[in-house]
């Protein structure tokens, strides 16, 4: 009796720590990390073999959430989703060229609502999918590194030779150009940090910062760091803090799941369409596999690797106790799970990311609960003392800050074109339906005792009451709009692809 009561109190300081912050005239500044295709591949969630001391420190110093989910598995439409707080449908941030300006221009952003509560609102780096989405939600015209989509990926200067070109590959690369190949799926070459984008990303948020902590007004900063996004480019160090014998391929690298409906499974587009040496069909061989996880592992590393940077910059300016600071992944990414290397997908591993929230005079834990990424705008409404917006479909994550016992959400709905998937703390139940609303396909996976989800129980008679309550949730959830032309397009490939195959 006496540990509860301990706990309790303990508990409730926490939660007067934050209500107090919140309440105090002086505003606190708010820093945003978005690292793009991140899955939890960080040793702070249990990777043995990761480097990321940084975001390991981050998550020490505040609350790591295990189970935090996209309500889309690709780019554009994550992040449209989760800077307006508002969901997914089969009309709106479908795909990856989605924008929030586009699709749902009478919502507001999250950096807006900030801007028009007094706060100067900064966006570095890859933040909205398309640079120029929002652009009167901040202060100053958004930035990013110069160059076009496919110089960036690479070294600096590595698509067009120049004259003091120090590479062999360069005029390789430029062939490569030119017959619309982007390059290598990944890179290790001996190379500065700020030669790729994201090292130059962390050099403007810490010249910023350093501008912003000499005024009086508060600031909203989201830093976006590309990788490990592919093609998996980073220094030569970081590939060489990996001992290549370490890795192996996952569990369900040779075989889809048990019962799986062919709905979910893909070639891997993403992969193998324009990245050179991938093969066009077929199983990756075994050694190039290898390759590539350990080139999203030295990614994952260059990445920590400017969020530690930043995370510097915070404290030696002497900002960081009255600084919020939030990271996370957009979606999470297969590394070969289920035959795939992708986002693009309803299965856990594409739809789980890493979200980690350290707010002033808050409790470092852990926490379990599910919850998803439209539950960042209410949540850093209220820890900035801000009144809460109307009409959100986020829930606030503040009572999890204050207690990691609790949680706030049955599950969290993720969509992608016609399915969507329903993840609680036991289950992932997952149906796509025609535009009538008649479901024709779906699985489920019993995450306690299948948490690779090998294989699906939807038809087993024993989960016919989790199939009915999730494919309730689901339908409850549901808007009723009528289809995009872009999803009604994806859903005639996949079935004629499916009658292909067949």
């Amino acid at each position: 009796m006496k540990n509860i009561f301990i706990s309790s109190v303990v508990c409730l300081l926490g939660f007067l720590s934050l209500s107090t912050f919140a309440q105090n005239s002086v505003k606190p500044n708010v820093l945003v990390i978005i690292v793009d295709d991140l899955r939890p591949k960080i040793a702070a969630y249990g990777d043995q073999i990761a480097v990321t001391p940084n975001i390991d420190y981050l998550a020490e110093t505040g609350v790591l959430f295990e189970n935090a989910f996209t309500a889309v598995p690709v780019c554009g439409a994550s992040r449209a989703a989760l800077l307006s707080g508002k969901k997914p449908t089969t009309n709106r941030f479908v795909d990856y060229n989605s924008r929030l300006d586009v699709d749902f221009p009478d919502a507001e952003s999250l950096p807006n609502y900030f801007k028009d509560n007094g706060y100067y609102t900064i966006s570095n780096g890859k933040v909205f999918d398309a640079t120029l989405d929002s652009e009167s939600a901040w202060s100053e015209p958004a930035w990013n590194p110069e160059g076009e989509w496919t110089s960036v990926l690479f070294v600096r200067g590595r698509e067009l030779p120049a004259r003091n070109a120090r590479r062999d590959d360069l005029q390789r690369a430029y062939l490569d150009h030119q017959l619309g190949i982007i390059g290598p799926a990944f890179e290790r070459l001996e190379a500065a940090d700020t030669d790729y984008p994201d090292g130059r990303v962390a050099e403007k948020t810490i010249e910023d910062l350093r501008r912003l902590s000499g005024l009086d007004t508060p600031f909203f900063l989201v830093a976006g760091f590309r990788k490990p996004h592919l093609p998996f480019t980073a220094p030569e160090r970081y590939w060489s803090l990996y001992d290549s014998t370490d890795f192996v391929l996952p569990s369900t690298y040779y075989e889809t799941p048990f019962g799986v409906p062919s709905n979910p499974i893909h070639n891997s587009f993403e992969l193998r369409q324009s990245y050179a040496d991938i093969p066009q069909e077929g199983l990756l061989e075994e050694t190039q596999a290898l390759h590539l996880i350990h080139a999203y592992h030295a990614a994952v590393s260059y990445a920590d690797a400017q969020v530690g940077k930043v995370l510097n910059a915070l404290t030696d300016l002497g900002i960081e106790d009255e600084t919020i600071v939030v990271l996370l992944g957009d979606h999470g990414w297969s590394l070969g799970e289920h035959t795939m290397w992708n986002k693009h997908a309803l299965f856990d591993i594409a739809l789980r990311t890493p979200l980690i929230i350290r707010a002033p005079n808050h409790l470092s834990s852990r926490n379990n609960a599910v919850v998803s990424l439209l539950d960042l705008f209410p949540t850093l409404t209220e820890l900035s003392g801000l009144p809460l917006p109307q009409n959100l479909d986020g829930v606030s994550l503040v009572p999890i800050l204050s207690n990691s016992q609790v949680g706030v959400r049955t599950a969290a709905i993720s969509r992608w074109f016609d399915g969507a998937s329903a993840r609680t703390d036991q289950y992932r139940y997952t149906d796509w339906r025609d535009e009538s609303g008649q479901i024709e396909a779906r699985m489920l996976y019993d995450l306690s005792v299948d948490p690779d989800e090998t294989r699906n129980v939807a038809e087993e008679d024993r989960y016919k009451d989790v199939v009915f309550e999730l494919s309730t949730f689901i339908t409850s959830d549901d808007s009723g709009q009528p289809w995009s032309p872009m999803v009604r397009d994806h859903v005639e490939a996949r079935k004629s692809m499916q009658t292909l195959v067949e």
